[in-house]
């Protein structure tokens, strides 16, 4: 802390990382499961401003070119009282190599030529921003993020025969609002709405040439949730990395006492983009 005699805090080596109230990288994967990364992390803090910068090593190989890293900064305004303001960019490089077929010296030429199983390493940029307060009794927070960037790792997935996606892309939004009034009685109660929506696209039209031709797939790509901890469902959300909804939801809380919370929610999920015949 205080390095260099500044307001900077040093971060090296393994460590638990949560960027505003977790909706994108969180440090628990569920309730009772954290998450760690590995890497450096500078904070600067001061009344108005906290700052902070990140290189993360999400998977380490001995070609360096084929790791996966996760770098970013993401910083909030304090100095409104009833209003904070959070931007954000954050970039996750996967050069994990990814291979559709393995062939010899003249066939991976022939491959080349034809602009098949020519995969790229993946860059999913991210930028986003927060607003959230209070007012009175009143509370809101809402959260708006775009991703734009080459997906050849989600690409290479969609192969119909041999050849997946070498141009897919990320371009997809995602969105989270939620509005709170606390009642000034016991337990405290919070009544609140809000909803939520992550983008994905179906492209898996029934194309012919696709079937009889080693030809490429088209990719469907979502809305990527990176390092999100709580889940929107207890069924739909812990492990299967939920994306490609929307969502809108009610309840209430309250705390009978200091470690006891209750929480009462009702929600209604659809999917943003339906997959339409052939599912298969």
């Amino acid at each position: 802390r205080n390095t260099f005699g500044y307001p900077v805090r040093l971060r090296l080596g393994r460590q638990e990382m949560k960027l505003g109230k977790g909706w994108l990288v969180d440090d628990i994967t569920t309730a009772i499961i954290g998450r760690s990364f590995d890497g450096a992390r500078l904070t600067y803090a001061n009344e108005s401003f906290d700052v902070d910068g990140w290189a993360m090593k999400l998977s380490e190989t001995l070609a360096g070119d084929e790791d996966a890293d996760f770098y970013g900064v993401y910083g909030t305004y304090k100095g409104l009282e009833q209003v904070k303001l959070s931007a954000y960019w954050m970039l996750v490089r996967d050069g994990v190599e990814a291979n559709d077929t393995t062939l010899n010296g003249a066939g991976e030429w022939v491959e080349s030529w034809f602009g098949h199983d020519d995969y790229e390493p993946s860059y999913l940029h991210t930028i986003g921003t927060r607003v959230f307060g209070a007012y009175g009794a009143f509370d809101y927070d809402w959260e708006l993020a775009y991703q734009f960037g080459d997906a050849d790792n989600v690409g290479s997935l969609f192969a119909p025969v041999v050849y997946g996606d070498t141009d897919a892309e990320h371009d997809n939004l995602g969105t989270d609002l939620e509005l709170g009034y606390t009642l000034d009685v016991n337990w405290q109660p919070r009544i609140f709405v809000g909803g939520a929506l992550f983008e994905g696209e179906d492209n898996r039209d029934f194309r012919y040439r696709d079937w009889l031709f080693p030809g490429e797939g088209r990719a469907s790509v979502s809305f990527n949730t990176l390092f999100m901890g709580a889940p929107y469902s207890l069924n739909l959300g812990i492990g299967q990395e939920l994306t490609n909804f929307w969502q809108l939801r009610a309840g209430i809380g309250a705390k009978p006492t200091e470690k006891i919370s209750l929480l009462f929610r009702v929600a209604h999920f659809e999917i943003d983009e339906t997959f339409d015949t052939p599912v298969w």
